[in-house]
């Protein structure tokens, strides 16, 4: 991190982005460098939990119209949707 005299203009702050990011801290112009994601292998564990969950998201194209609006009808006044609970299920299954 770096503490700046002032904060740049809007054209560099453009200019730079992606590179420096600028912001404030507690009322300090501050400028760092961008951050970066770096791609990493799954640990196998992860890596398997992944494809169950694919899997999952891909029966739900498949499933049968009955049990689709019997998940409908469940999810109803819940925060989730009808394939949160399809997938809940598959994976560990739902108690009622």
């Amino acid at each position: 991190m770096a503490t700046l005299k002032k904060m740049p203009s809007a054209a560099i702050i453009s200019m730079m982005a992606g590179t420096v990011d600028y912001y404030q801290w507690r009322g300090l112009p501050c400028a760092r460098k961008w951050p970066r994601w770096s791609k990493r292998d799954p640990y196998p564990e992860e890596k398997a939990n992944q494809d169950a969950f694919a899997h999952a998201m891909a029966l739900t194209k498949t499933i049968d119209p009955f049990i689709r609006d019997q998940y409908i009808r469940m999810a109803a006044g819940t925060p989730y949707r009808w394939q949160d609970l399809f997938v809940r299920s598959y994976m560990s299954g739902i108690r009622y």
